[in-house]
């Protein structure tokens, strides 16, 4: 809860805070790049993505 969810930022402090290993889901945007997150429609809620050129790219961004 201290950074985004599937962020450099969070990784590093999972990796600092002792976890053994760090879980990654991995989609598709819209021109087949891959992305670590949750699910489709999750951006909202564990993000700040929408706010970057990355979001045009989404397939669901609300």
């Amino acid at each position: 809860m201290q950074f985004p969810e599937h962020t450099e930022q969070s990784y590093k402090a999972g990796a600092k805070m002792g976890a053994g290993i760090l879980e990654c889901d991995v989609t598709f945007t819209k021109d087949k790049e891959l992305v670590c997150r949750h699910s489709q429609c999750d951006l909202h809620t564990t993000t700040n993505i929408l706010a970057t050129d990355l979001a045009a790219k989404m397939f669901c961004t609300t």
